[in-house]
């Protein structure tokens, strides 16, 4: 298997799950599709029914990057709104989603009792006891570049079930292998083993396409 980029924005350059917009949905690609808290729209409501129809291609394997963000100019109970008819969307098609949160963790655990697809939060960047809490409310999560210079998210990273985690690059421009090769150490394992799981914890996601088993 490829060093699988869980979560990027890289178009055409790298194997992993492309974060597309309605304006550059690829087919050659695995791609997610939603609305980012820090970008909804006046006329969202319109943004998402194209978004529910395009979700449907068999290539669009996730539901979002969608959330929650105490940044955003949208208040929060738009961003909740916005964010339960993602979650709506995603248990009717069965599809794990993609989540951007900052500072409103707490506001995710209502969702995630509502949720019957995985959750997985990316680009995760917080303490160990956060992420071990996220855990038991049944949330999975996505290490980025930080996992690369940051001793408190490899001490996070340690304390992760071995089937809880991917790896990722969101809009960074290092080379996933650099994140793996940085989790390996961290985990005393080969590059070929983090391989296999984060391949083992795709398929236990849901992503069945033939762009993961056979690489």
């Amino acid at each position: 298997m490829c060093y699988f980029d869980f979560h990027h924005h890289h178009l055409g350059v790298r194997d992993g799950i492309f974060n597309a917009s309605l304006e550059n949905t690829p087919h050659e690609m695995l791609i997610s599709l939603g609305i980012h808290p820090m970008e909804i729209p006046p006329n969202w409501e319109e943004a998402f029914d194209k978004i529910k129809e395009k979700a449907q291609l068999a290539n669009c394997v996730a539901i979002g990057e969608c959330g929650l963000d105490v940044r955003s100019n949208a208040s929060t109970m738009l961003q909740k709104e916005v964010f339960h008819a993602h979650l709506e969307w995603a248990n009717t098609l069965g599809k794990p989603m993609i989540i951007h949160c900052v500072k409103q963790y707490d506001a995710l655990i209502p969702f995630r009792k509502k949720a019957k697809v995985p959750m997985v939060i990316h680009g995760f960047n917080k303490n160990k006891h956060l992420a071990m809490d996220l855990v038991r409310h049944g949330f999975l999560l996505s290490f980025g570049t930080q996992l690369t210079h940051s001793s408190s998210l490899q001490e996070t990273l340690k304390a992760m079930p071995e089937d809880a985690f991917f790896l990722e690059t969101d809009a960074k421009d290092m080379p996933i292998s650099q994140v793996y090769t940085t989790a390996a150490q961290v985990l005393g394992k080969s590059e070929q083993w983090m391989k296999d799981r984060i391949k083992e914890n795709l398929i236990n996601l849901g992503i069945h396409d033939k762009l993961v088993r056979e690489k």
